[in-house]
């Protein structure tokens, strides 16, 4: 008994581990791939040929990050702001552009 009990803690100490490694690599995977997005759209916006905003074709293109990674890396980096592109004729939104903002810190 005494042995089984040792390995049950020694299962639930690697369990842990193995969550706290994973956690670790998930946090520092989506913080590459933020900074990765936030380098493109700022070195897109110096070329200085219209304001740098993107769409998700053209990041999906360039990036190589799926619409789900570039939405999440927007809401967690406070320089990638989102915009809005309406349609000329009907006046709706129908495009979702990203930008990046210099300087911005958003809450």
């Amino acid at each position: 008994m005494n042995l089984l009990s040792c390995i049950g803690d020694l299962a639930s100490i690697l369990t842990f581990l193995g969550a706290v490694l994973a956690y670790i690599w998930y946090r520092k995977d989506a913080c590459k791939k933020s900074k990765r997005l936030e380098m493109y759209l700022r070195d897109e916006k110096r070329k200085g040929d219209d304001k740098g905003q993107r769409s998700f074709l053209n990041i999906v293109r360039y990036v190589g990050l799926t619409e789900a990674e570039i939405i999440q890396a927007s809401f967690r980096n406070p320089h990638i702001a989102r915009r809005l592109g309406t349609d000329p004729g009907t006046g709706l939104a129908n495009v979702l552009l990203f930008e990046y903002e210099e300087g911005t810190v958003r809450k």
